[in-house]
């Protein structure tokens, strides 16, 4: 969430990926994220530890945040 938390988006990866991840992998993934009720296609770029999030038209939404901020929920639970 961001945007005062206005915004949202989620990925799913692999437990092998997202420790990856966590070390410092490097990992994009294109996703959906939902504002004000409409979609919106962003980016979702992991490197050294880090997340950025980017929307179309150059809109930065996140910008290096580290990963252990970010909610993770493991779906098997």
């Amino acid at each position: 969430m961001w945007s005062n938390d206005d915004a949202e988006s989620n990925i799913l990866v692999s437990r092998r990926r997202w420790t990856a991840i966590q070390i410092g992998a490097e990992h994009t993934v294109d996703a959906s994220s939902f504002y004000e009720g409409k979609r919106h296609k962003v980016v979702w770029r992991f490197a050294n530890r880090q997340v950025s999030i980017d929307g179309e038209d150059g809109m930065e939404c996140v910008v290096g945040l580290p990963v252990g901020e970010l909610i993770a929920t493991d779906p098997a639970c």
